[in-house]
């Protein structure tokens, strides 16, 4: 199977990132996707320079999080599951993004009369968004839903603060 349909099976919960290669080489070329569709996705709401800052931060704090819960965890093969959860991780996301890139441009595009219906799809997705990130960790640390869906929602949060400090500073 291939890493789209690995992924976007991933997304819809029917597949395990354990079933991911971990390879340095596809979490780089991962992590590349990533950056250009979050970019372009970003790019609808802010200026360029914010969304390349605000990728970056992204990046380097779910590299930062996925490492210390690995680092806590007594897991095995903590490398090798680092990598596959880096890469379904980044990789479901990118698939979210692609799926909120065109209701991202329908809400620039319609009219203030029917606004609601985009305004009502992003927070779906970043619903989605939680539960997809919250059942990879649940699966990788071996542990129930719910404790991946905590971890989720701890990564979303901090992710979140740490934008708003930025746009601040």
């Amino acid at each position: 199977m291939t890493l789209t349909k690995q992924l976007i099976s991933l997304c819809f919960f029917h597949n395990s990132p354990v079933n991911i290669c971990a390879s340095k080489r596809l979490l780089y070329k991962t992590t590349v996707v990533y950056f250009v569709f979050s970019l372009a996705l970003d790019q609808l709401f802010v200026e360029l320079t914010d969304g390349i800052a605000q990728t970056l931060l992204d990046l380097l704090l779910a590299s930062l999080f996925i490492a210390l819960v690995f680092l806590i965890t007594s897991t095995d093969g903590k490398k090798t599951r680092f990598l596959q959860s880096m890469i379904a991780i980044l990789g479901c996301q990118t698939v979210i993004t692609i799926s909120a890139l065109p209701i991202g441009y329908w809400s620039l595009l319609v009219d203030t009369e029917h606004l609601w219906i985009p305004i009502y799809c992003l927070p779906l997705l970043a619903f989605w968004n939680v539960a997809v990130v919250g059942n990879i960790l649940s699966q990788e640390l071996s542990k129930n839903k719910t404790f991946g869906i905590y971890l989720s929602i701890v990564f979303f949060s901090s992710s979140f603060l740490l934008s708003s400090l930025m746009t601040v500073i």
